[in-house]
């Protein structure tokens, strides 16, 4: 029951939408609060039960009051006053302990002794570990702000009584090296402040740390998250393309069917027909023996499809290419497309994953000396037809460099990409233009690959840009995977890339390679 209590009192303001920080903060307080309210009722309840005959003096309706403003803590925090809260509790003690302190020895000075002087500066001291607590390093001013109280009654303890009439001296306790007490405790303040703002300043280090690391881990998850999603998509489009091959086999199974009937058919023709039947026969059976051996393939590769997919898909793709078309009648050839379609398909699928479990992998990323110009004018070959039938204005600007230290296929793959992209997402209202620029620091190569086309709305897709799947347009069709196989590509070489766009005006990308 007690810890149920002392839970709904500690959580008291805690909000699951705030900062884990200021949770924190809220909790320290609020349990700050009780501890030091169930004190100050402790020290009340003994001030009545040592001394019963003098009833309600100040000094003991000072504690009652410093009991409640001590429990009124909850209530900030509990309205969302959770700053104010901390400045309560790290200025409260300390100005309730000196002004305790003053009453007691004004109003009662028959019962002060040398004691009363130390006890209360040990507990003033007490407080300097509040604000250590309720406060980070972040801000030292506000920090070394809220330590004040505790410095000022800690240190200054007998000056702050003395225009009261009882300093220590004022009260008859006469000892002229009195001075040194106020020294050495000043000593001791400030070597407790020192050991804990140290430790403070580690704390809150290690917490940074920790929440840079907290938000890397969130990052993968995301992109671990986007790319189960295309390993979920694409399992659906393969169990698709299963189905639609099961019912192709149907249809074989059928047209088996009406061949076999056919060849009855043959065999009972007139005799004189006899060496037609027979050749008809031979060109039947050929076809039959062919979509047996299909129709097996078909199986097999329906069995093994969860355990080896590439193999089989290919393997078959070999097997309709022998298929002579002169054999098949208009119903056959139509299915035997169907055919060449869905495993064209599942080649761009399987093409696709391979590619970026390649890239995840970073396999194959020997580093050679690669011809700049040689690369660029392949790619540009590449691309020449639709460069040419676009009009397209191509520029290359090596600024002297001749060769790049990287791995070639990597390098072809990011600029082929990003080529493709400026070509892709040309604008139709002016004349498309492609400029790419070679240079650098003494660190790392940049590529800069700049076009005028339709362009990317940043603040709207600025943190999609690199995820699988991404697509910002419907001008053209595409998977969306161009920036990330770049992202990725870019990454097993150990660089990083970067992108400056603006809708219908420009787009720039520039690669950074390690050098």
């Amino acid at each position: 029951m007690l810890a149920k209590v002392w839970n709904i009192l500690s959580d008291a303001g805690v909000d699951s939408k705030r900062d884990s920080t200021i949770s924190r903060y809220i909790i320290l307080t609020n349990r700050f609060g009780v501890i030091t309210g169930l004190i100050t009722i402790i020290i009340l309840a003994l001030l009545f039960f040592q001394i019963r005959d003098i009833g309600w003096t100040i000094t003991r309706i000072l504690v009652l009051i410093s009991a409640l403003l001590f429990f009124s803590i909850i209530l900030l925090n509990k309205f969302g006053f959770y700053n104010l809260s901390r400045w309560v509790i790290s200025w409260l003690p300390a100005i309730l302990i000196v002004s305790i302190s003053i009453t007691d020895k004004l109003y009662l000075p028959q019962l002060t002794t040398i004691k009363d002087f130390f006890t209360f500066r040990f507990l003033l001291m007490a407080t300097a570990i509040i604000p250590l607590l309720v406060f980070n390093t972040e801000n030292y001013k506000l920090l070394l702000f809220n330590l004040i109280p505790s410095f000022v009654g800690t240190v200054l303890f007998d000056l702050l009584h003395k225009p009261f009439g009882v300093g220590f001296n004022q009260l008859g306790f006469n000892d002229p090296h009195f001075y040194m007490v106020d020294i050495m405790v000043a000593l001791a303040y400030f070597g407790l402040i020192g050991f804990l703002l140290n430790q403070r300043k580690v704390t809150d280090s290690f917490e940074l740390q920790l929440s840079r690391e907290q938000k890397k881990l969130t990052k993968k998850f995301d992109e671990l998250h986007h790319l189960n999603a295309f390993i979920n998509k694409q399992n659906c489009e393969i169990t698709t393309q299963s189905d639609k091959i099961k019912e192709t086999n149907e249809e074989l199974k059928k047209a088996k069917g009406t061949i076999e009937s056919q060849k009855k058919l043959l065999e009972a023709q007139n005799k004189n027909l006899e060496n037609q039947v027979l050749e008809k026969t031979k060109d039947l059976s050929r076809v039959h023996e062919e979509l047996i051996i299909n129709n097996n393939e078909l199986r097999q590769f329906s069995h093994t499809l969860s355990h080896n997919l590439k193999s089989p898909v290919a393997t078959f793709q070999g097997l309709l290419n022998l298929i002579e078309m002169d054999g098949l009648n208009d119903a056959n050839k139509v299915l035997l497309g169907y055919l060449n379609q869905s495993v064209d398909k599942m080649q761009e699928v399987f093409s696709d994953m391979n590619e970026i479990l390649e890239l995840r992998n970073r396999l194959y990323t020997s580093i050679a000396h690669v011809d700049i110009k040689k690369a660029i004018d392949q790619l540009h070959n590449s691309f020449y037809p639709e460069i040419r039938n676009n009009g397209i204005s191509f520029n290359c600007d090596c600024n002297g460099l001749k060769v790049l230290k990287t791995n070639e296929k990597r390098l072809n793959g990011i600029l082929f990409q990003l080529i493709s992209n400026s070509i892709k997402f040309r604008s139709i209202e002016r004349k498309p233009e492609i400029k790419i620029k070679f240079n650098g620091t003494a660190s790392y190569h940049s590529i800069k690959i700049w076009d005028n086309g339709i362009g990317i709305d940043l603040r709207k897709y600025g943190n999609k840009l690199f995820y699988p799947f991404q697509k910002f347009n419907n001008h053209t069709v595409g998977k969306g995977l161009g920036l990330y196989l770049v992202k990725l590509q870019t990454e097993s070489l150990g660089g990083s890339v970067y992108i400056k766009s603006e809708p219908d005006s420009f787009t720039e990308v520039e690669v950074r390679l390690k050098k």
